[in-house]
């Protein structure tokens, strides 16, 4: 082996072990996480039907309807749509921003403006008026 060549392996061995030192010292930013998750939760109602013996209007749940949302108002796109549960509860991811809910009754359906926060769930309850 030359002489130059027995003087360049330690050089480059101190070279190398300088480079992974002081990487080590180094730090970087976290990595943006997923954001968290945000929607609607809510409740579908129907009310109406002939009165109770003591006058007061029926409430029931509206299971399995299909709960409709708009970006914006009640015009705006239709951005999904799920289905109640037997008791009429119903939950949809959304993104930030604002909507209209509504049951997708043949009538009697009242629409309601909502807005989602970020990592925050809304909660609504829609109505459903039956004669």
């Amino acid at each position: 082996m030359s002489r130059s060549a027995v003087l360049l392996v330690p050089f480059a061995t101190v070279a190398l072990s300088l480079a992974a030192l002081s990487a080590c010292g180094t730090s970087t930013a976290p990595s943006p996480s997923a954001s968290p998750e945000s929607g609607v939760r809510g409740t579908a109602k129907s009310a109406g039907g002939p009165a109770t013996s003591d006058g007061t209007t029926n409430v029931w749940p509206s299971s399995d309807v299909t709960v409709v949302a708009h970006e914006g108002e009640i015009g705006g796109p239709v951005v999904a749509r799920v289905t109640a549960n037997h008791a009429g509860e119903f939950s949809i991811d959304l993104p930030p921003g604002a909507y209209t809910l509504v049951q997708a009754a043949p009538a009697g359906a009242r629409p309601k403006s909502v807005t989602v926060r970020p990592g925050e769930y809304a909660h609504v309850t829609l109505w459903q008026a039956v004669p």
